[in-house]
């Protein structure tokens, strides 16, 4: 159960955070688009697997339509904020804990359980390790910026104080940063570099409260940090979680 289990998420946000661009998302509500994010999901599934009997097959169809009606609903009817992100997930995480529930050996049915042990186990470490690093930044990237999306906005500037001037940065530079930032934390603890990730959350708030002129700076600012500490603690738990998983597998 494990090992399909292992292979199907990792299928899912390989489709839904890699393969799955923001040109497709944006045209999600024409069937044709729709209909091209979910063949794109099937074969991810199938390739993850080794698809190449009845049941695996039907397994896949199951996973292609209930994706569809889910992305459907939240397209449609959900919108784009933070709670239909999260049950769009939570939705297509059902789905695949529910088909590694009801068919545990499906995994060894397919092409993949050809390979001999060792070959295999590098497999699902690998699978592991990919889910992991999506879930702590692209996923995270998302995730981050809807929570951030329902802060406060900054206050308008007391009467006789001149609005600051808006400063044009690099285009998607905070989605860079962030990338970044969860990666690197990723990295460091996967490689049991604690304190590197400490300097790092240090040295991007010195950088940060740094630039502080005013009260309306301010603001601004404890709103950026507020989304780096989600952030750094996001990409940490998915580290750590991800080392549990990996320590299944007999890597630690």
């Amino acid at each position: 159960m494990i090992s399909t289990f292992t292979a199907l998420l990792a299928a899912h946000f390989l489709a839904d955070f890699i393969l799955q661009t923001e040109w497709l998302v944006v045209r999600k509500g024409k069937l044709k688009y729709l209909s091209l994010h979910v063949l794109l999901v099937a074969i991810a599934a199938a390739l993850a697997i080794g698809a190449q009997t009845l049941v695996a097959a039907f397994a896949i169809g199951v996973i292609a339509v209930t994706h569809m009606a889910l992305d459907y609903v939240k397209f449609h009817y959900l919108g784009n904020k933070l709670l239909a992100f999260a049950l769009d997930q939570l939705g297509h995480l059902v789905v695949v804990l529910g088909i590694a529930f009801c068919n545990p050996t499906l995994m060894t049915t397919g092409w993949w359980a050809a390979l001999p042990g060792d070959a295999q186990l590098a497999y699902y470490t690998g699978l592991t390790l990919v889910s992991g690093l999506i879930v702590a930044v692209p996923l995270g990237g998302i995730l981050i910026k809807k929570l951030v999306e329902g802060l406060p906005s900054p206050p308008p500037p007391a009467q006789g104080v001149t609005a600051p001037t808006s400063i044009v940065g690099m285009a998607k530079g905070g989605q860079y940063i962030g990338w970044l930032e969860r990666g690197l934390t990723f990295l460091f603890v996967l490689t049991g570099r604690y304190e590197a990730v400490g300097f790092l959350l240090t040295a991007k708030s010195i950088l940060r409260f740094g630039d502080i002129r005013d009260s309306n700076d301010r603001h601004i600012q404890e709103y950026i940090i507020i989304g780096t500490m989600m952030s750094f603690g996001w990409g940490f738990v998915a580290a750590v979680l991800t080392v549990k998983a990996l320590a299944y597998w007999g890597l630690s």
